[in-house]
């Protein structure tokens, strides 16, 4: 027992996560994401990585950098999800004073949405993880999957913000 707590501190303090600095490639990562083009998903992380693993990274900055990336998207989900839930409890008022309010509203299908679109990305990338194998191959697997799906809801949630009410 005390081997494994040796072993998940080491991997603790082992990643690169915590002392990756975003900075750098935020630029790079918003470029993408005004693009919209999916194909430039992965390119800020893959930056970050080379950079990390020549500076002796290893292993673990891959999937820093992938989680780096990812937390790039969430901020962008975060504030688009934001001004989307104004319109739907905007949009839902304005039916509710022409129609009478409704049993499910856009408001609270769209919290619902999202909510069970992140359990669903959560479970695919782990399988996606397990299917590659184990070990670090498993976690670059199931890092690479959240990172593309994290970008590809971030996309699709802007083309709706950019579609108006």
């Amino acid at each position: 027992m005390i081997r494994l707590g040796l072993v998940l501190s080491l991997l603790a303090t082992a990643s690169p996560a915590q002392e990756i600095d975003p900075d750098p490639y935020r630029a790079l990562w918003s470029d993408c994401a005004a693009s919209g083009a999916e194909a430039c998903t992965g390119q800020a992380a893959a930056a970050c990585t080379e950079a990390e693993t020549a500076m002796g990274g290893g292993s673990w900055a891959e999937v820093a950098c992938l989680g780096l990336e990812t937390d790039l998207w969430l901020d962008r989900i975060a504030a688009d999800s934001r001004a989307l839930a104004l319109r739907a409890l905007a949009e839902d008022q304005s039916r509710a004073a022409l129609d009478g309010p409704a049993v499910t509203g856009i408001a609270a299908s769209f919290a619902t949405a999202q909510a069970l679109w992140q359990m669903h990305r959560d479970a695919d990338c782990v399988l996606t993880g397990v299917r590659s194998g184990s070990g670090m191959a498993a976690t670059v697997a199931q890092a690479r999957c959240t990172l593309a799906e994290t970008a590809a809801r971030a996309r699709w949630l802007r083309a709706w913000l950019n579609e108006g009410p």
